[in-house]
């Protein structure tokens, strides 16, 4: 478990305080739907990246490698990831509509969503003890970035591990 300490290095800086800083202001001020999204699809829209743990993306059924082609009635090709960004925030409760197209051929027909915004409070990590049919649990671990907080929760989630006897 003493490993676990050897991030902290990374996590303790003045441009990962300041990032944490401003990702914590932009969180108070606004909302979202969770949902990252990455380049233009050459079958048009911004692919999706990943839908954050529990957000309203993911509720919604919006998966990695789907399309988002409108947002707001806006064609998201034609928009740069920050405008998309813009408009996938707002204030908390309102709503955001989408038009999103399944991974695969492109003449699958769209689904029409429409997403209230909320908080995303996303946990440094999420885990789970999944069993096996041996009878063996497997601690299961999702990273979800690096931080104070994930240094901590992983250092944790190990040191509870060990003192159950998993390995």
């Amino acid at each position: 478990a003493g490993g676990i300490d050897c991030w902290a290095e990374f996590t303790d800086c003045c441009a990962c305080t300041a990032a944490a800083a401003a990702a914590a202001a932009t969180a108070a001020a606004s909302a979202g739907i969770g949902v990252q999204l990455g380049g233009v699809s050459p079958l048009g829209g911004r692919l999706v990246e990943a839908p954050l743990v529990e957000s309203p993306a993911e509720c919604a059924g919006i998966r990695r490698g789907d399309r988002v082609l409108e947002i707001d009635g806006i064609p998201s090709e034609s928009l740069t990831l920050d405008e998309t960004t813009t408009l996938l925030r707002g204030p908390a409760g309102s709503s955001v509509a989408l038009s999103v197209a399944p991974q695969g051929p492109a003449q699958q027909t769209p689904r029409q969503l429409l997403l209230e915004r909320r908080p995303l409070p996303q946990p440094a990590i999420k885990e789970a003890q999944l069993p096996l049919p041996d009878g063996r649990v497997v601690q299961y671990v999702r990273l979800h970035y690096f931080s104070h907080e994930a240094t901590a929760g992983l250092a944790q989630v190990v040191a509870s591990a060990e003192s159950e006897g998993q390995h």
